[in-house]
């Protein structure tokens, strides 16, 4: 069973890299990050769980953290 990280800012130039190298280790990874409009043209492979949304939003987090390892 693959364990699923979840990497917060991870449109950003380091965390785009961090979980595309971490998706080399057989992790499933969810990226939450509010995406703003630059970052917006990374493209993730299909099994990269995204969510776009602001880390203050309570709701947010709480949805982003279900399932993570």
């Amino acid at each position: 069973m693959h364990k699923k990280i979840l990497i917060t800012g991870g449109c950003g130039y380091v965390g785009s890299r961090l979980a595309l190298a971490i998706a080399e280790s057989n992790f499933k990874i969810r990226i939450v990050d509010i995406a703003s409009t630059e970052e917006r043209h990374l493209v993730f492979p299909d099994n990269f769980e995204i969510i776009t949304c602001d880390l203050r939003d309570k709701d947010c987090v709480k949805k982003s953290l279900q399932g993570v390892d």
